[in-house]
C-alpha cells in the first residue's frame, strides 16, 4: 500500500476497473422466453410455439457457453419444452375440432339467418 493513499501499489490510478464477469444473456433470455411461452401456452398457443422454440434454442446455447448461468438455462429449457408440449397438444385439439365440425350445416344456417335479417330490413 502506498503511504499517501488507500490504493495498493500494484494498481495504477489510471487503469480501468477489472472487467466484469461475462453476462449470461442467452440463459436469461431463455428463461424469460420460457416463462412467456408457458403463460401463453393455454390462451395464445401460436405465440407460445414461437417463443418456446426460441427459448429452447437459446437455452441450449446458454448451456454450451462456458461463462453462463446453467441453472437459468436449464429452467428456460424445461419451461420452454413444457409450454411447447402444451401448445402443440392444444393446436392439435383445435385442428381436430375444426375438422369435425359440420361446416355445410353451419354455412346453410348462417345463410338462412342472413336472408331472414335482410328480408326484415327490406320492406
Amino acid at each position: 500500500m502506498n503511504e499517501n493513499s488507500n490504493v495498493p501499489d500494484n494498481i495504477a490510478a489510471n487503469q480501468p476497473p477489472p472487467a466484469a464477469k461475462p453476462s449470461s444473456t442467452f440463459s436469461v433470455t431463455s428463461l424469460v422466453l420460457g416463462i412467456l411461452s408457458f403463460v401463453f401456452s393455454c390462451c395464445f398457443f401460436p405465440f407460445a410455439i414461437l417463443t418456446s422454440i426460441a427459448g429452447l434454442v437459446l437455452g441450449i446455447i446458454g448451456m454450451v457457453k462456458k461463462n453462463s448461468n446453467r441453472g437459468m438455462a436449464i429452467a428456460g429449457i424445461i419451461l420452454s419444452a413444457v409450454a411447447l408440449l402444451i401448445a402443440v397438444v392444444l393446436l392439435i385439439a383445435v385442428v381436430m375440432y375444426s375438422v369435425t365440425l359440420p361446416w355445410e350445416d353451419i354455412i346453410n344456417e348462417l345463410e338462412m339467418e342472413f336472408s331472414r335479417a335482410l328480408s326484415g330490413i327490406i320492406i
